[in-house]
């Protein structure tokens, strides 16, 4: 790897694409943790409703 880093690429070449893969795969990361953050509230959310929506027809057909 060293021999890699110090002639293949030159001028720390190869020190730049590994910075690269790096932000890269945060800026990843970090999209797929709010999505999934965003996820598991709008899926509470939509449960409340779901659950207001059964009360609402359990009394429309219970009466009341």
């Amino acid at each position: 790897m060293s021999w890699f880093t110090r002639y293949a690429c030159g001028s720390h070449m190869s020190e730049w694409l590994v910075l690269a893969i790096v932000v890269l795969l945060s800026f990843a990361l970090g999209i797929a943790l709010l999505k999934l953050v965003f996820w598991l509230f709008t899926r509470e959310r939509d449960a409340d409703q779901s659950k207001g929506e059964g009360d609402k027809e359990y009394w429309r057909v219970h009466g009341e």
